[in-house]
């Protein structure tokens, strides 16, 4: 196999590529063309924004009799066909959900400065000169094969494309260096898309109340709210409020966070946040005047002692194994929920009313 060669290219190349029929868009060994329309409206979007897409792989042909060259694709079809669909073809338009500014519109109705942006816009191409075909073939394999497993949350990626989809990469973009600087996700679990999965279970609470989180519950979220998330602009204040306290609690907190510093104890302490200053669908428990959303801020500081009170409850009782204090059980119940069944409805609503409850008697004991 002849070594590639790594070139920048221009969108203007592609299409002028195209139109002297120098492209070759479905070599036989290249897959069926199965994007939709929201797939190939969200890689629009990121060539829009400027953002990087992956390389692409291309076997460059010479015809010494023709004095022509060609070009064909060996990975990166899709990506090709969307941007030709869009710009020479004016096959489909931008999303709104995908971009406020430019939703809705064709390329030709954009303005002078995004068409050039997007003309001008740069790929990375691995160029290919081997003549094999069976080293094609088995760089095309190689190419589409993954070296792992994908989980659940990364075929999520891959299936749906629409405002839900869209609205939940957007808070894991927002929220990624907060769950990395308090150690409750690591650079792997972002890469392999556990913040999407976590800011998913986070934004059912808001919109579905407390549930059991299965896989199959999750994928039917994503179809579900795909087309039309109507309550988009509540949930997103909500969900920004909530978390603006919780940041102001572990910035206060600064790396003493004792329990809390696990990821599923961050998520009780979400939804006990979100319980006292808006209500969770669907679950009544009590919530306390003091921390409502129009209350929270100035009582700000007793929040933080309710905090701090139970982080030391917590390490005391579950270091009590004799029982003396009586709390021992009730302690390693609220542990143990969080080790197990953790997506459970069950495990979740005696998570929160616990958490909920220690709050509530701090407060008691603070007037």
């Amino acid at each position: 196999m002849k070594k590639t060669t790594a070139k920048i290219i221009q969108i203007s190349d592609i299409i002028q590529w195209n139109e002297k029929k120098e492209l070759e868009l479905s070599p036989k060994y290249q897959r069926n063309y199965v994007w939709n329309e929201k797939a190939k409206a969200y890689l629009i979007d990121t060539i829009i924004r400027g953002l990087p897409i992956p390389p692409i792989f291309l076997r460059q042909k010479t015809d010494v009799t023709t004095k022509s060259t060609t070009r064909e694709i060996i990975d990166g079809q899709q990506r090709i066909r969307a941007i030709l669909e869009y710009i020479v073809e004016e096959g489909f338009a931008i999303k709104t959900a995908h971009n406020k500014d430019y939703g809705g519109k064709k390329y030709s109705e954009l303005d002078e400065d995004a068409q050039e942006s997007m003309l001008e816009y740069e790929i990375l191409a691995e160029v290919v000169t081997e003549k094999d075909e069976s080293s094609i073939y088995d760089m095309f394999a190689r190419l589409n094969s993954n070296n792992y497993v994908l989980n659940k949350q990364e075929i999520r990626n891959s299936k749906y494309w629409g405002d839900f989809k869209v609205f939940i990469y957007r808070l894991a973009s927002q929220y990624r260096d907060f769950f990395l600087n308090n150690r409750l996700l690591g650079d792997n679990d972002c890469a392999r898309m556990r913040d999407a999965e976590l800011i998913t279970s986070m934004v059912i609470v808001l919109k579905e109340g407390i549930v059991s989180e299965s896989p199959a519950f999750v994928d039917n979220i994503y179809l579900k709210y795909d087309k039309d998330f109507d309550d988009i602009d509540m949930i997103e204040n909500q969900f920004n409020s909530v978390m603006s306290i919780l940041s102001r609690i572990y910035d206060y907190l600064n790396g003493n966070l004792g329990c809390f510093e696990n990821k599923n104890y961050f998520f009780t302490l979400y939804c006990t946040i979100v319980n006292q200053m808006y209500g969770i669908p669907s679950f009544a428990l009590q919530r306390y005047t003091q921390f409502d959303y129009s209350s929270i801020e100035k009582n700000f500081s007793l929040l933080i002692d309710s905090c701090i009170q139970f982080i030391h409850d917590y390490d005391t009782n579950i270091a009590d194994k004799d029982n003396k204090l009586g709390l021992y059980y009730e302690f390693s119940e609220f542990a143990k929920h969080h080790k197990q069944r953790t997506t459970g409805k069950a495990e979740r609503i005696s998570r929160i009313a616990f958490l909920n409850s220690n709050i509530g008697s701090i407060i008691n004991d603070n007037e």
